[in-house]
């Protein structure tokens, strides 16, 4: 997914903003080399987000007596 920024915001801010954490942060700097300089994105910056398939986290739940 490509995102044009609107308003200026901090790169980190705009990749929070779009997954909800910055997990992936390092790959969506990898997958923009031409924003790898940028701290603020300005106006009409164009950002790839890549799609990233979910992970399910398994929780194993112990009882305290067995």
């Amino acid at each position: 997914m490509i995102v044009e920024i609107i308003q200026e915001q901090k790169y980190d801010e705009t990749v929070f903003k779009h997954y909800g954490n910055l997990d992936n942060f390092e790959t969506v700097l990898e997958v923009n080399k031409h924003l790898v300089h940028k701290h603020v994105l300005e106006v009409g910056d164009q950002v790839e987000f890549p799609v990233f398939e979910e992970s399910s986290k398994e929780i194993k739940i112990q009882a305290l007596w067995d």
